[in-house]
């Protein structure tokens, strides 16, 4: 008789743990062998306190130690909704949750409180992928009082790649005095223009003025009002609410005087601008980008990146005509002449490059068509 090839074997079911989950659940529900009752709001949960202390160091404790609940069937709790404590406890039967826009902030909440990693950081995940301008100020706000820093770091850098939009919305006219000069205090806002920090700042002081005017000068202190346009500086300079704060309005004309000491006759920095107290932000410093205007039967414009290496769509050519000659002049682009409807023409645009429009100019002297343009000293020939 032959001995036998293997003396044991090993079973490793897939199934036992989904199976045992499903009728620890199924027994719950039928409210068999539960031996703890969750009191939310008048409403009763039944449970199995080794199930709960099994998946969550929150109710091992509760359970294991020396306090009231450990010794209590029946616990109470505050601070949460009975909607969201069932969520939970389904989860923790299941496996499973459910999270939407309209209960990711609860759960998050919950998750965090009963100790529940994976409820926070799927939370946490979900919230990332809902940011938009009208919610990215509450979010960072959310991630911060409830220490997701991971969280809170994607909405702080969403708010200030989208700063310009974000200062439109609703909520920022509610962000406290601290939160908004962390914002105009940092290099990396993304803004055309110092102009739209100013504006800013001018918009949140309005909405309460009799409480804020006098945050105005500790916020006009992280505008850099020096890199503002001279025409801009004057406007800001002869604004009644700056002239009626003698303090902001010395502040406005020493920047106007600095403005004359960073800029040439052109109104161009100064290639020694490091030498400089006051640095712009580096999204209202001109980059090379590449523009690509029109081409056989199309109007579309496209821009090319190269810091961010994507590309990117511009307002349409405004004439569907051929045979032009474009330049860059400073940082804005001019269009010159063409073919239109199977004629010459003489018209001129030019696209705005902080406004991102096309605005018509006076006419060349004669119409031209397959010519060449040129520019010399900041003119166009």
């Amino acid at each position: 008789m032959g001995t036998p090839s293997k003396e044991r074997c090993f079973l490793k079911s897939l199934q036992y743990a989904p199976e045992l989950l499903k009728q620890l659940n199924n027994l719950r529900q039928e409210k068999v062998f539960t031996d703890a009752t969750l009191c939310v709001q008048h409403e009763e949960i039944y449970c199995h306190r080794i199930i709960l202390a099994a998946s969550s160091p929150y109710f091992r404790a509760m359970f294991s130690h020396n306090l009231r609940e450990g010794r209590d069937f029946r616990v109470s709790f505050q601070e949460v909704s009975p909607w969201t404590m069932k969520r939970i406890i389904d989860y923790v039967y299941t496996g499973n949750l459910e999270i939407t826009t309209e209960n990711a902030q609860e759960l998050l909440s919950a998750g965090s409180l009963f100790e529940f990693p994976a409820i926070v950081a799927a939370c946490c995940d979900f919230l990332k992928q809902q940011l938009h301008i009208s919610n990215c100020l509450g979010i960072e706000e959310f991630a911060m009082i409830h220490s997701c820093e991971k969280l809170q770091e994607d909405a702080h850098k969403f708010v200030l790649e989208n700063f310009s939009s974000v200062v439109e919305c609703d909520e920022f006219l509610h962000l406290s005095l601290n939160r908004l000069k962390e914002y105009i205090a940092s290099d990396w806002i993304e803004v055309q223009v110092e102009d739209t920090v100013y504006e800013a700042v001018m918009r949140w002081i309005n909405y309460d003025i009799d409480e804020r005017r006098s945050d105005l000068l500790e916020l006009l202190e992280e505008v850099r009002l020096p890199v503002i346009d001279l025409n801009k500086l004057a406007a800001i300079e002869h604004d009644t609410l700056i002239r009626s704060m003698s303090d902001c309005l010395k502040l406005v004309i020493e920047a106007r005087e600095q403005h004359a000491s960073i800029h040439d006759q052109h109104g161009r920095r100064r290639r020694s601008m490091q030498n400089c107290q006051v640095h712009p932000r580096p999204s209202t410093v001109a980059t090379e980008k590449l523009v690509v205007i029109g081409g056989q039967g199309t109007r579309l414009v496209e821009m090319f990146d190269p810091q961010k290496e994507k590309w990117f769509d511009l307002p349409s050519f405004p004439k569907s005509a051929t045979s032009y000659s474009v330049c860059a002049v400073s940082n804005s682009i001019v269009v010159t002449g063409g073919i239109f409807e199977n004629r010459i023409i003489s018209e001129v645009w030019k696209f705005d490059s902080v406004k991102r429009v096309w605005v018509e100019m006076p006419p060349l002297l004669k119409p031209r068509a397959r010519h060449s343009s040129g520019v010399l000293q900041d003119r166009l020939l």
